[in-house]
Order: structure tokens, then sequence, then C-alpha cells
């Protein structure tokens, strides 16, 4: 007997409606189906306490289901992931911040402003990576979220990745062109101490190669695809 047998007949055992068991587990009676049904899996919360709603254990439950231990397993390597992404982008952000700062003269970071560039560029690319395995595992972050984007128009019709890949030479360019128009009014500004100059031009220097990395890391991260 499959876990989804189990679920149904213990609650069939004890007389209940998938109604009752839903507003006891404080989910939908949609979930209550699709738990039965194997379409989902429970979380081990959520597994706990219907076990303990059931009154019964849980290595019966699980019992020869290859299928909710491989959910189980991705879960908790997907617990594991998830702390990790959360620190690069706190890392990112700071960076970000920083950087932005430094552009408009609040802060100084001297010759770290590289290293802060390469470090953040990795940790994206590390970012997107374990996206990916989650995505790969089955357990995809905020896939609601990003499921609803994907059906958007807008986000169909425009195809950003596709675009990015077919023409990454014009968009390096392009890039490259913005950055070193930002290091000529950000030189223009300094050559007439204007700091309104100095100011617009660090702004759109900056600008131009985050739009650049933003390339590469898109580019990288999907040069399989």
């Amino acid at each position: 007997m499959k876990f989804g047998e189990r679920l149904r007949k213990a609650r069939q055992d004890k007389n209940l409606t998938q109604d009752t068991v839903a507003k006891h587990m404080i989910v939908s009676r949609q979930t209550i189906s699709s738990w039965e049904n194997e379409k989902t899996y429970p979380d081990i919360t959520s597994l706990i306490k219907l076990s303990e709603y059931y009154d019964i254990s849980l290595d019966l439950l699980l019992k020869e289901d290859n299928g909710m231990r491989e959910y189980l397993r991705k879960k908790d390597l997907a617990k594991n992931i998830l702390p990790i992404s959360r620190l690069l982008i706190i890392m990112n952000t700071i960076f970000l911040i920083a950087i932005v700062l430094d552009s408009f003269k609040l802060i100084k970071l001297g010759i770290a402003i590289p290293f802060i560039l390469v470090i953040g560029f990795i940790n994206s690319i590390a970012m997107i990576r374990m996206d990916k395995l989650r995505e790969k595992i089955g357990i995809e972050r905020n896939k609601k979220i990003k499921d609803k984007i994907r059906k958007l128009p807008i986000y169909q019709k425009l195809n950003l990745i596709y675009y990015l890949k077919k023409h990454w030479i014009i968009y390096i360019v392009l890039f490259i062109l913005v950055s070193v128009l930002g290091n000529y009014i950000l030189s223009t500004g300094i050559g007439y101490d204007s700091s309104l100059l100095i100011n617009i031009g660090s702004f759109i220097s900056f600008l131009g190669m985050a739009l650049l990395i933003f390339l590469l890391i898109i580019l990288i991260a999907n040069r399989k695809s």
C-alpha cells in the first residue's frame, strides 16, 4: 500500500471527511486530496501532525514508500541550501549599497572595488546554480510567484533570456559604451571640479558595469540551455 492510500485509509478508519481533516491541518480540502492522490506530499511538520491525528505511526505511514522518503530527502537538501542562498543575497546587497555609496563619494572603497565586484559576480552565479538545483530536485523557491511571472504576456513576448543569449555581443558592447560614457563624464567633472558631473558620471559608469556583470552572469548560468 502506498503513502496516499495509507492516508486515505487512516482517514476513513476514523470516519473523517477531507474537509474535517483540512480544518484540523489548517489547509484546503484540495491539499488533503492532493496528498491522498500523491500529487504532492506533506512536509515533515504536517506529516507528524497527520500521524498524531490519525493515531498511526510514522513508520507505518512511510513503510515501503520510496516516493515520500525521496521527497523528504529533497526537502532536507533544500532546507540546507536556503541559509547559504540567504547569506549570499545579504552579502551582495551589502556590496551593492557600498558601491552605490562610493559612486556618490559618501565612502571610499578604493582598490577594494574590483575585489567586491569579483566576489559579487561569483556569489550571483552560486545563487543561480542553487536555484537551478532546487528546480532540478523539484523544490523550487517561490514557484507560485515564478509561474505567475512566466505566464505574463509581457514576459513571454520579451523572452529576456533568449534575446540576451542571441544578441549577447551587441549588449556587451552597449554596456561597455555606457560605462565608458560614465567614465568620460566623471573625468570631465573632475577636470571642472563639478560634484554634479562627478556623481552623474560615477552612477552611469556603475550602471554600465552592473548591467555588463548581470549579462555575464545570465550567459554563464544558462550556457547549456
